[in-house]
């Protein structure tokens, strides 16, 4: 009885092993197909940093076996270029010869025309066997999603041929900022806005906001296109700190396209532009200076300066440089011109405060004697 039963639990065992097995083989075979179809799907894809051009199945139609039609959608510096390269046979060459001797108004070689999404881009003739033709598209006309380019020639021999690409595009801005390593007080990140299409004059227009508030509007010629320039470039200025209130801000850069397709990057960044204090004493521990520094300022002052004795101040000026000292000399003939005769020899305790030119500000207790 205990054999048989080791027996039927040995079998049920390696009934659920085999089951494992086969799970585990069809899982991985579902893994490999769906990676496969997933390098075979990106394969098809161009995307260079520029627009994306996804050229799919081809559609021609031809009643001749020697026939070369091609076509492609190309992307170049200025936009899209649709390229399209025919060769006629032997025959076709030789019935444009024979209409050819009856009279010079006859078409020689045949007409081609190019369609975008079925709307004529150019009809034109031609007289030779071959054609080599690079015709630009201008992308104003096409909104970022999917289109379709046509290609259709009619010999001079009555034979009528076409070719179809579809193609995607997304002609929307690239926007990159880089924020700043400045350490100077102010804020002056590199912008570069790369735009597709246009002319020398014209390749999209460029927003600056701050804080949902619009700074500056400014267009982009193609000279300064996909260019690393400072903010201050656009808006004629550098955001200086000390112009800001304490605290976090948004920088906004809008571009739209000639086409009409809009890009828009944020940049955080924070405002902190307290005064830092740095007091010095003697080899007694005796007060000998307290030096202030201030956020630099284009404003013709960086801050002002106070100190108090019992409540009541006894110093106030305005600060213009990036750094204030104030000595003990100094201090010396402030308590005199107070009359603090109560407190001469004595240790005293006053209180220093610093203002940014934005209000920022930092208090600072310092023992005196």
């Amino acid at each position: 009885m205990e054999k048989t039963f080791l027996y039927n639990y040995q079998k049920i065992n390696e009934k659920s092993m085999n089951r494992y097995r086969l799970t585990f083989l069809w899982t991985i075979s579902i893994l490999l197909t769906l990676t496969l179809i997933c390098i075979s799907e990106t394969s098809t894809a161009k995307n260079n940093d520029g627009m994306l051009i996804l050229t799919e199945k081809t559609n021609s139609t031809k009643n001749t076996q020697n026939l070369d039609l091609s076509l492609r959608m190309i992307e170049t510096s200025t936009g899209i270029t649709m390229s399209v390269h025919y060769k006629e046979n032997e025959k076709q060459k030789q019935a444009i010869d024979n209409q050819a001797q009856l009279g010079p108004d006859l078409i020689s070689g045949g007409e081609i025309k190019l369609f975008i999404d079925d709307n004529l881009l150019i009809q034109t003739y031609f007289n030779t066997g071959k054609i080599e033709l690079d015709q630009p598209v201008n992308i104003e006309l096409l909104e970022n999603g999917n289109h379709t380019a046509k290609c259709e020639i009619n010999t001079a021999s009555g034979e009528h041929f076409s070719k179809t690409v579809p193609f995607t595009i997304d002609a929307s801005p690239r926007i990159t900022i880089i924020p700043p390593m400045d350490k100077q007080g102010v804020f002056d990140p590199e912008i570069k806005v790369h735009f597709f299409g246009g002319t020398d004059d014209f390749v999209g227009m460029l927003e600056i906001s701050l804080d949902a508030q619009l700074v500056h509007q400014v267009p982009v010629g193609i000279k300064i296109n996909n260019q690393p320039l400072p903010l201050s470039h656009f808006i004629g200025d550098r955001f200086n700190m000390v112009r800001l209130p304490q605290g976090e801000h948004l920088l906004k850069v809008s571009a739209t396209g000639i086409n009409g397709s809009r890009a828009v990057s944020y940049t955080p960044f924070a405002v902190d532009t307290t005064p830092t204090m740095s007091l010095s004493r003697d080899k007694k521990g005796n007060f000998k200076k307290l030096s202030i520094n201030f956020s630099k300022s284009n404003q013709g002052f960086s801050g002002s300066l106070e100190v108090y004795l019992k409540q009541n101040m006894i110093l106030a000026r305005q600060v213009r440089e990036d750094t204030a000292i104030l000595t003990r000399r100094e201090l010396e003939q402030v308590l005199e011109k107070y009359n603090t005769s109560s407190v001469k020899d004595k240790m005293v305790t006053i209180i220093v405060a610093a203002r940014s030119a934005n209000g920022a500000e930092k208090w600072t207790a310092v023992d005196f004697k």
